[in-house]
C-alpha cells in the first residue's frame, strides 16, 4: 500500500468539487487579489498550521520598526475558499517535470535557475530553514556545471529550491520581486496548459516542522471562489518557541 508520501511526491490527486480549502493569513482578502495561494483542505493540516503558526508574533519582524517590540497576539484570519470544479493537483514528480520541460526550453527561466544572482539569491540567511537546501544546493551546482544536459535527478531537485522560493517578494528589492514574479508565472502558465490548477507545498510537505499531509499552492483562481473570514484565537506560547516561528516567517509570508 502506498504511503502519504508516496501518494503526495509520486501521485496527482484530484481535489473534489465543493471541496472547501483553508488558508491562513494577515490579509482578510489574501485569496481575493491574489494569481496564487496557500491552502490546505484537510482538517488535521488545517488544526497543525493553527496550532504552529496562530499565536503573539514580534511585530518589530514584520514592520522593520525595531524600537517596537511587541509580544501582543498578532491578528490572523482562517479565510475560507471554494472549490468550484474538480482541480487537479500536482504531485512532487510532475510539478518537476514541467520545471524540467522549462528549464530545457525558456533561455530566461534557464538563466534564472542556473545564474546564483537570481533563483538561489532569494534564499539569503533563510535558506538554511529549508530543509531540503543542502542537497539541492549540490544537485543546483551540478545542473549549471552540466552544459545544457543536467540530469533529471538534479532538476528535480533544482525544483526544490523554485518550489520553496515561489512566494519571495524579493526582500524588498523590486527587480528581484519583478524578476520572481515573472518566473513563477511562467511556471503557474505551464502547469496550467499541462491541467493543473494546484501543486505540492514541497516544502511544507516534507521538510521544517510542518509535514503537512497536503498543503497546496493554488494558481487556477477560476477554479476557486472566496467564500467567508473569520478571526482566528490567540494563543500563548513561551518566547523560543515565539522567536522559532517568527524567524520561520519573516520574508516568506505565505
Amino acid at each position: 500500500m502506498a504511503t502519504v508520501e508516496t501518494d503526495r511526491r509520486h501521485e496527482d490527486q484530484v481535489i473534489g468539487r465543493g471541496t472547501i480549502l483553508y488558508t491562513l493569513s494577515y490579509d482578510l482578502n489574501r485569496t481575493r487579489r491574489t494569481t496564487m495561494f496557500y491552502a490546505v483542505y484537510k482538517s488535521e493540516d488545517l488544526q497543525q498550521y493553527l496550532t504552529m503558526l496562530n499565536g503573539p508574533i514580534l511585530y518589530s519582524l514584520f514592520n522593520g520598526t525595531p524600537s517596537d517590540i511587541s509580544a501582543e497576539p498578532d491578528l490572523k484570519y482562517e479565510i475560507r475558499n471554494l472549490a468550484c470544479r474538480d482541480i487537479l493537483m500536482a504531485c512532487e514528480d510532475s510539478a518537476a517535470r514541467v520545471f524540467a520541460e522549462l528549464f530545457a526550453s525558456n533561455d530566461d527561466f534557464r538563466d534564472f535557475v542556473v545564474d546564483p544572482s537570481r533563483m538561489q539569491a532569494h534564499f539569503k540567511s533563510v535558506k538554511y530553514l529549508f530543509g531540503g537546501y543542502r542537497a539541492a544546493r549540490a544537485s543546483l551546482r551540478r545542473v549549471r556545471s552540466a552544459k545544457g544536459k543536467p540530469s533529471r535527478e538534479d532538476l528535480a531537485r533544482a525544483y526544490r529550491i523554485f518550489n520553496f522560493a515561489i512566494p519571495s517578494d524579493g526582500d524588498g528589492d523590486p527587480g528581484r520581486a519583478q524578476d520572481m514574479d515573472t518566473q513563477r508565472e511562467t511556471f503557474f502558465a505551464a502547469m496550467r496548459d499541462a491541467g493543473y490548477g494546484a501543486t505540492l507545498d514541497t516544502n511544507d510537505a516534507l521538510y521544517g516542522g510542518f509535514h503537512a499531509s497536503a498543503p497546496i499552492i493554488v494558481f487556477d483562481r477560476d477554479s476557486v471562489v472566496p467564500q467567508d473570514v473569520r478571526e482566528t484565537a490567540g494563543t500563548k506560547r513561551d518566547l523560543s518557541v515565539l522567536l522559532s516561528t517568527a524567524a520561520r516567517l519573516v520574508g516568506w509570508h505565505k
